[in-house]
């Protein structure tokens, strides 16, 4: 399972938790519902998020990234270029 995953996961309860709390408690909690939504936009835009920092840090779960970017950079580069010539 990867860090991604567990992020996912968490941040669904979050969301679920805040707006049950928001309908018996106080609707307070869709503050909390609002900055959860607020992060997932801001992480989607920088690929940068503070709860997925300390998941990889605590848990030490795997990131899922592509195991050789320059091989995949190189590739695309080749098709949008076309064949090299020697």
């Amino acid at each position: 399972m990867t860090s991604e995953r567990v992020l996912r996961g968490i941040v669904g309860v979050f969301v679920l938790v805040s707006v049950a709390l928001s309908i018996v408690h106080s609707r307070n909690w869709l503050y909390f519902t609002g900055f959860v939504g607020f992060m997932l936009t801001q992480s989607s835009l920088t690929d940068w998020c503070p709860l997925l920092l300390i998941l990889e840090k605590a848990g030490g779960l795997p990131r899922c990234r592509p195991t050789k970017p320059e091989r995949a950079l190189a590739s695309t580069s080749a098709t949008l270029e076309g064949p090299r010539v020697p």
